[in-house]
């Protein structure tokens, strides 16, 4: 039945167009743009919304969607698609990404720049460098 629902036109049309507005790799979704995402939805949820208990919230959202992709392909999470192939450190990658955003982030680079910098060691800052899928994407629109 979830299934049936997760397939159903409607519900596809609907992550077309959460796709469409925060896109920003064709056909993926890089960390930060999953970041955003995910901070606006919790900004609408929450009443007492904080920025950086979200944005740790979003991190590990961001790290088990990556998981569960993994697991979903028989595989682990260093074989789903990077961004790119050359190493960079986390804190870079993330600037970029901040920097390459086509709308407005939910806070200054400096904040953002401040919380990884207090929690470099992050499990998910490790993976920053990948894309989520639509498919991905749509499967943690629909979990919520």
């Amino acid at each position: 039945k979830r299934l049936a629902i997760f397939y159903h036109p409607l519900f596809q049309s609907i992550i077309k167009y959460w796709t469409k507005a925060f896109m920003l790799q064709a056909g993926n979704v890089n960390m930060i743009g999953f970041i955003e995402v995910n901070l606006r939805i919790q900004k609408a949820m929450l009443s007492q919304w904080d920025f950086y208990n979200s944005l740790s919230s979003a991190l590990t959202d961001w790290l088990r969607e990556l998981e569960n992709l993994a697991d979903k392909n028989g595989s682990k999470i260093q074989n789903i698609r990077k961004v790119n192939k050359k190493e960079k450190d986390s804190i870079s990658l993330v600037t970029d990404q901040l920097n390459s955003l086509t709308f407005e982030a939910s806070a200054t680079n400096e904040k953002y720049q401040n919380y990884l910098k207090a929690n470099k060691t992050h499990h998910a800052l490790k993976y920053a460098d990948f894309l989520l899928s639509v498919d991905g994407f749509g499967k943690f629109l629909f979990d919520l």
